[in-house]
């Protein structure tokens, strides 16, 4: 039976009051801070998903990255297409298309599928930034991602999404 460990994460907005007012990234910290936990917890040769809205398409992707994860995008060799913002969403201030959430795997798991989803309903959108969906196989995976996702086998395949 193969484990993961799944975190999720929702990190502090970029125009946040004390960010603003001390110029300083808090995203930084808090990824740094995460990661420690993660350390604890996590078992050897475990797999290690982090998921969700990172608020930044710069410094948390730069520090999971010298960690060893590998943002499931880049893993397939393309750019992360923009997460934010969604259509329909209300936008205080637009400061263009950004990726912002993320899906970012570290141990012995390979991505089979990945996209951003483009959700809506009646021109609304459940939130103010697109879905990020992959799908990871383990190894000794004997079937396809589409067959195993299908017949649910829970050790084979792991689908993960992130959004906020």
């Amino acid at each position: 039976v193969t484990t993961v460990l799944v975190v999720t994460t929702h990190l502090s907005w970029q125009g946040n009051a004390y960010e603003v007012q001390t110029n300083t990234n808090p995203r930084v910290a808090q990824i740094t801070d995460a990661l420690g936990c993660i350390a604890n917890v996590n078992w050897a040769n475990e797999p290690i998903f982090i998921c969700g809205d990172m608020n930044d398409s710069f410094h948390v992707p730069r520090i999971l990255s010298c960690a060893g994860f590998q943002d499931c995008f880049g893993e397939r060799n393309r750019a992360a297409p923009p997460t934010w913002p969604a259509k329909g969403a209300c936008i205080v201030q637009h400061r263009g298309s950004q990726t912002l959430d993320w899906i970012f795997a570290k141990g012995n798991v390979k991505v089979q599928r990945v996209q951003v989803v483009d959700f809506h309903h009646e021109g609304e959108s459940p939130s103010d930034h697109w879905a990020v969906y992959a799908e990871y196989a383990t190894p000794g995976s004997k079937k396809s991602a589409c067959t195993a996702r299908r017949k649910a086998s829970g050790n084979q395949k792991i689908s993960s999404s992130s959004s906020s």
